[in-house]
């Protein structure tokens, strides 16, 4: 499960195009077992937090233990560098952890809450960059930052129903429940305008990066104007 969940997730985010295309790695392939080795340590992460409510500092300690010998053993990242590269993850975690004190997740705007919540493949491509050696300019990576952005925001669309069985932090879903349907469609479509323009601003470029960006717009467009709120529950503590 987690490998086919892996490959999925370089697939639609687009990492070997990034690998070729940004930092110039003809064989991605040589890098991918790596970088899966150390995704489906993460999703193993999310997915002890998915399940449970109640969680312990020594239960957490145990499921971050992998992701730190992913990176030590497959990218020779020492523990205090591996802390480092990590903090996105942790970021994000503060924002999962928050929801059990009490924390909505509506108190961190739209597009800060998908900032933080890309993080795992923000994880991947600094490593992609790493292993390559060549840093691409700010406009590039401010590209490819925006896409991951917009990406983050589809997949809360995407999983909003699965999302209803889990403790999953579904920003979306809970505006649909707190602030209505009507409410939380005009929030996200004026984020994902400002995304348009952010990424029209960051360069007109034409390449196969643009052509995805736009497509995934007009499918977020679509799928929010067909966002209702039935059968719209969050997941109850217990």
């Amino acid at each position: 499960m987690l490998k086919e969940k892996t490959q999925f997730l370089f697939e639609i985010r687009q990492i070997p195009l990034f690998a070729e295309a940004v930092c110039g790695l003809a064989a991605f392939s040589q890098l991918e077992r790596r970088l899966a080795r150390l995704q489906e340590a993460v999703y193993r992460l999310d997915l002890f937090g998915e399940s449970r409510w109640l969680i312990s500092s020594a239960e957490l300690t145990c499921v971050w233990e992998p992701i730190f010998s992913a990176l030590a053993e497959e990218f020779g990242i020492s523990r205090e560098e591996a802390n480092a590269i990590c903090r996105p993850i942790v970021g994000y975690q503060e924002v999962e952890l928050g929801l059990r004190t009490g924390r909505s997740a509506l108190t961190i705007p739209i597009d800060r809450h998908y900032h933080l919540k890309k993080c795992d493949v923000e994880i991947q491509r600094t490593l992609v960059v790493r292993h390559a050696g060549i840093m691409p300019s700010k406009v590039v990576l401010a590209r490819w930052q925006l896409f991951d952005v917009l990406s983050e925001i589809a997949d809360d669309i995407d999983d909003i129903q699965e999302d209803t069985h889990t403790f999953n932090c579904n920003r979306l879903l809970t505006s649909c429940v707190e602030n209505g349907a009507s409410v939380t469609k005009k929030a996200y479509a004026v984020a994902v305008d400002a995304l348009a323009k952010d990424f029209m601003m960051a360069g007109r470029i034409v390449d196969p990066l643009c052509r995805l960006f736009h497509s995934e717009v007009e499918r977020i467009r679509q799928l929010l104007r067909c966002l209702d709120e039935a059968e719209l529950r969050m997941p109850r503590a217990g």
